[in-house]
């Protein structure tokens, strides 16, 4: 067939308005929201076939699990004949379309004399439908398995599918994939932000994200609500950094540069004062997203309201310091009834056996009443110590490193083993309730090394750190597997803990078998910066 300049010139601009077409398509669907996609591409399929003079375009996508179910989900067809089902059996009708298009191949049908044997049902749900030549492109991005297929077909004569038309549907159904699949991120994304938000909401949860560049801050109802922000006050981190305590800022502060630094998971506690003067709890987790150079953008997190937790963890410890505080106050009395009665009446009793040793005149009277009188000092200063160790009245008289020299001194007397001693000097602000709670872990943590240790050594050490005191313990005994569960209730731990959690600090516990044993007691000393 000769092509007259009239044809040429025909053809080239029907090529140029088809190029035209594509680029405008596609600068559409990049420009348009996602849930305008179904629509613009309804009104590309009219404009595509307008264009290529074809008579139906239908877009399937798979529906189900796997790929035999498929819907009908855009459809251009401005003539009659017998309707499309919304709904099909991939697998029973078009098993031979289905084969091609899910491998990423297309299906080129000129006529329904060019189906293959394996295509005959294929043919035969054609002709019901009504179409006579038939073209389907799957729908695939990134090279990723196709998600359904486009086909284009008429319904009047038989149509040939040359090269270049082929050309142009493909980029036709590469922006149709483009467009859906943003479309399919997109509502993805929602349906996980509505359960995540579900989620945050059933569970008390405010979330957020920060802005690192700008210190912008977004954050969820529930989140303003935590910290008694008004919904419709734009937030930055400035802004939320005046609600915190003052006391807990810095280590706000630390804590997000420590996240952004290691891109790890960050967790922090601290207390908000609310603009109506409330004060809560607040518990915050938060990690880093990169932008695709890798450098942070966002701080992303969750925070939830634990004002209840501490206010129960207070009553807690109060009623755990009323029962210490008891206790230790029985102790005392014990301590000076000992020290006040039994001892002064054991005194009295060895000054009587004196009085009666020196009048008698028989030798083995005279020794006897010897022996007793040795075992009555004995037993004075057995009840000495039983006092000192009941209350250590040094403690009051003379302060807590007075104590400690004296508690190292006698367990170094009494159990044969050498005491090293680093003993710093104490702040003036040191409450009687901290130098308690510390001599009583150094005592009990002594007791441990004389029962279990089998040490050659210890060491107690006393310094200010990070705006508290540290008492610490470490011997060069047996050890134990720190890490593994106890055989038996280490009840001396137990203690040691819960007298120093009542005072907000801290015990640390570090051994290995073979490898000794150190105790660190730290407690916040009021008034002192970390």
């Amino acid at each position: 067939m000769a092509y007259t300049p009239a044809d040429l010139r025909s053809e080239l601009e029907s090529h140029v308005r088809f190029e035209t077409m594509l680029v405008e398509l596609s600068l559409q669907f990049l420009r348009i929201p996602a849930d305008e996609v179904d629509g613009a591409i309804t009104q590309a399929q009219q404009r595509v076939c307008e264009a290529l003079g074809v008579d139906v375009s239908a877009l399937w996508q798979w529906s189900g699990d796997g790929e035999s179910d498929v819907t009908l989900t855009h459809l251009h067809r401005p003539m009659g004949g017998p309707p499309f089902p919304q709904g099909m059996n991939a697998a029973e009708d078009f098993p031979w379309f289905l084969e091609r298009i899910s491998a990423g191949r297309p299906v080129v049908a000129p006529s329904p004399e060019d189906f293959p044997p394996e295509g005959a049902r294929d043919r035969e749900t054609l002709r019901r439908l009504g179409i006579i030549s038939s073209v389907a492109l799957p729908l695939a991005v990134g090279g990723a398995p196709p998600f359904g297929a486009i086909s284009f077909n008429t319904m009047r004569e038989r149509r040939d599918w040359p090269g270049e038309v082929l050309r142009r549907l493909d980029l036709v159904a590469q922006i149709f994939a483009n467009a859906l699949s943003r479309k399919r991120s997109d509502r993805a994304l929602k349906e996980s932000e509505e359960r995540l938000s579900l989620a945050a909401e059933s569970g008390e949860l405010g979330l957020w994200s920060l802005d690192l560049a700008g210190g912008r801050l977004w954050a969820t109802p529930k989140s303003r609500e935590l910290f008694g922000l008004p919904a419709d006050t734009s937030l930055t981190l400035d802004g939320v950094l005046e609600l915190i305590h003052r006391d807990d800022r810095d280590s706000v502060l630390r804590t997000i540069d420590e996240v952004v630094r290691s891109r790890q998971v960050g967790r922090l506690e601290y207390r908000v004062r609310r603009p109506d003067g409330h004060e809560a709890w607040i518990v915050s987790r938060g990690r880093v997203r990169c932008d695709p150079a890798g450098k942070p953008a966002i701080l992303m997190g969750v925070s939830v309201d634990v004002s209840e937790r501490h206010r129960a963890e207070e009553i807690s410890r109060n009623l755990g310091g009323r029962i210490l505080a008891a206790h230790e106050e029985e102790r005392s009395r014990l301590a000076r009834e000992l020290h006040d009665d039994v001892s002064q009446r054991l005194a009295c009793f060895a000054i009587d056996v004196a009085r009666i040793e020196s009048q008698v005149t028989t030798a083995s009277t005279g020794k006897a009443l010897r022996d007793l009188r040795t075992a009555l000092a004995r037993l004075g200063e057995d009840i000495h110590a039983l006092s000192h160790q009941l209350h250590p009245s040094i403690l009051v008289d003379l302060g807590l490193v007075a104590a400690l020299t004296a508690e190292c001194e006698r367990f170094a007397l009494q159990q044969s083993i050498p005491v090293e001693t680093e003993l710093g000097e104490v702040p003036d602000s040191l409450s009687r309730a901290t130098g308690l709670c510390l001599f009583r872990v150094t005592q009990e943590a002594l007791r441990n090394v004389a029962r279990h240790a089998r040490a050659g050594g210890v060491r107690v050490s006393l310094r200010e750190r990070d705006g508290g005191l540290e008492v610490r313990v470490g011997d060069d005994g047996v050890g134990f597997d720190a890490s593994a569960p106890p055989r038996t209730a280490r009840l001396g731990l137990v203690g040691m803990r819960e007298r120093v959690l009542l005072l907000h600090g801290r015990v640390e516990v570090a051994s290995a078998p073979g490898r000794g044993t150190s105790v660190a007691a730290w407690i916040p000393i009021p008034g002192e910066r970390p």
